[in-house]
């Protein structure tokens, strides 16, 4: 099977940074499945579903208002991405 280019993960992950650097919430949530998971490493669950994501990521949008992302800070392991959960992915302008 032949994973489409725009499924890829460096394309998502794109498609993420792209949505969050343009504070485009909905083409942010657009990225995840309805019933996506956010967890916090190990097994600690953060948020469940479109709307817990929204929370979250508006969350984000509030604290981070001076700061972009970029692909080179992301960390990608296979099809899951860090995001903004501790993790440095961002960085000031």
């Amino acid at each position: 099977m032949t994973v489409p280019a725009s499924n890829i993960p460096a394309a998502v992950v794109q498609r993420q940074l792209d949505a969050f650097n343009a504070r485009d919430l909905d083409a942010l949530l657009a990225a995840y499945a309805d019933d996506a998971q956010l967890f916090e490493h190990p097994s600690k669950l953060l948020a469940r579903g479109s709307a817990a994501f929204r929370e979250r990521f508006t969350a984000r949008f509030l604290e981070r208002l001076k700061e972009n992302c970029s692909q080179c800070g992301a960390r990608i392991f296979g099809f899951w991405r860090g995001f903004g959960e501790g993790v440095p992915t961002c960085r000031d302008n």
